[in-house]
């Protein structure tokens, strides 16, 4: 690793593998946020485009029918931010289109209920206006869409994720996908982060230390390249 105009900038061995076969994930009991305005962002690599991959997702673990999540849609394959509430789904997809077996930066920016958008590296935008309120959010996971029976375990690794709890601008989002740290965007509004550099269990929350991930199964291998600040945590 080494200095780059204040920062740190280099590639870290290890970020988290998922494997879809082995329902691996990571997890916590626990809502980092419970509704809009908030942000989900991620760096992912698909192993294949075949199948849904869920991301990051915030549910309740009780039932099936009330979540937010960032994922990547099979056969398309565009990312989507998803919001369900009973019967009601609202999602926004992007217009451009993931690879496999490359490195991807996704965003799902809730604004409000009836406000919702998703980037893939940093373009694409996608938006949709349908009002939706879930509700009983109560965890917060990586690599699945949580729920009562979790569903698009992710195939593939996903690094540097984070929850902010306000909306994302373009912008800020751009930054995000050229490869700076979340620690370096909008940094008093974030509200957990977690490089998944995956030598600890639990996966630390390295900015709040309030949301540690529960290791189910996922592994490490290779890092995407991040510009982090100094003094990183």
């Amino acid at each position: 690793m080494q200095s780059c105009c204040g920062l740190l900038c280099g590639r870290h061995k290890v970020a988290r593998y998922f494997d879809s076969a082995s329902s691996q994930k990571l997890s916590i009991d626990s809502a980092v946020v419970t509704g809009a305005p908030f942000t989900l962002a991620c760096w992912f690599r698909a192993d294949n485009t075949n199948s849904d991959q869920g991301l990051i997702s915030l549910a309740d673990k009780d039932v099936n029918n009330q979540f937010f999540f960032l994922r990547l849609d099979g056969i398309t394959p565009v990312l989507t931010a998803r919001a369900g509430s009973g019967g009601t789904t609202g999602t926004a997809q992007t217009s451009t289109q993931a690879s496999a077996n490359t490195w991807h930066h996704g965003v799902a920016v809730f604004s409000a209920a009836n406000d919702r958008a998703v980037y893939l590296d940093g373009a694409g935008k996608g938006t949709n206006t349908t009002s939706v309120t879930p509700t009983g959010i109560d965890q917060t996971a990586v690599g699945v869409l949580t729920r009562l029976t979790p569903v698009s375990f992710m195939l593939g690794r996903i690094a540097e994720a984070a929850i902010w709890n306000v909306a994302l601008s373009d912008d800020d989002v751009a930054s995000l996908s050229k490869g700076f740290s979340p620690l370096l965007i909008r940094p008093q509004s974030l509200a957990a982060y977690w490089p998944l550099f995956g030598n600890d269990s639990p996966e630390p929350d390295r900015w709040t230390g309030s949301f540690n991930l529960t290791v189910t199964g996922a592994t490490k291998e290779e890092h995407v390249r991040i510009y982090y600040p100094w003094g990183m945590p």
